[in-house]
């Protein structure tokens, strides 16, 4: 950083040294400095469990487009599947020391789906997100996704050529669901309102049956109460029902 040189009261040839303003530092302390913490799937032996932000960030841009494409009516399903994305950019992530360079890449690592496999016989493999919590003091937490990375390295140690300075630039994004509105049923009352998902190019029942049941093999009753045939046909963009947990049929028996 370089300080400031002024002159002081007009006099030729008397200057002082301003003294910069110091970044704000992200602390040590949980909950204070901002962060990135793995979720789901958890940590593997070894493996970080979070990245600290050397310094807060500067700039945080959220935003969100309604999709268009896909979506060529007026109901309801029409409208879930425009829902889209809720994305979220960090401009400016400052690492720093020693572990600058293994920070980036656990960031990188966290960028590509991670492979999970189901069943009794864990024969059945799928990829899915890692999930993701950014934290920062008691304003912000979300549960995140990381769709990019970009590290910029702008300092090496001399003896070495380690990193111990780099500009990260990331772009998070989270997802959306909504709740069906109550369907009556003239004689019963009718069930209680059910949620719906769109599937992303990363997610498939077994994912989706894991996340909110808490275990794959409840893909059958999604696939019952959505009417669907062949789980492995399912595509992208498609508006999937969640029975609720408790619901009469359902077969889930509340969440595990």
């Amino acid at each position: 950083m370089t300080a400031d040189l002024s002159a002081v009261g007009g006099q030729a040839g008397k200057w002082v040294r301003a003294t910069p303003t110091p970044p704000k530092l992200a602390t040590g302390a949980p909950g204070i400095g901002a962060s990135l913490r793995k979720l789901e799937p958890p940590p593997r032996l070894g493996e970080p469990a979070e990245v600290k932000f050397a310094i807060n960030p500067e700039r945080i841009t959220v935003s969100h487009t309604l999709r268009t494409e896909g979506a060529t009516g007026t109901t309801f399903e029409d409208q879930i599947k425009s829902l889209g994305y809720i994305e979220i950019s960090i401009d400016r992530v400052l690492m720093l020391g020693a572990s600058t360079q293994s920070d980036c890449d656990t960031l990188i690592s966290w960028s590509a789906p991670s492979s999970v496999t189901i069943g009794v016989s864990k024969q059945q493999k799928y990829a899915r997100p890692v999930l993701l919590q950014f934290m920062w003091g008691t304003g912000l937490n979300w549960e995140v996704y990381l769709r990019q990375v970009t590290a910029n390295y702008l300092r090496f140690a001399d003896q070495t050529g380690m990193p111990i300075r780099a500009e990260v630039r990331l772009n998070l994004y989270r997802t959306l669901t909504t709740k069906m509105p109550p369907r009556q049923n003239p004689t019963s009352g009718g069930p209680p309102g059910r949620s719906a998902h769109v599937l992303d190019s990363s997610e498939c029942l077994a994912s989706l049956a894991e996340t909110n049941y808490g275990r794959p093999g409840a893909w059958r009753r999604i696939a019952q109460a959505n009417s669907i045939d062949d789980p492995l046909r399912v595509r992208p963009g498609t508006v999937v029902y969640l029975p609720e947990a408790g619901d009469p049929g359902s077969g889930l028996g509340g969440r595990p």
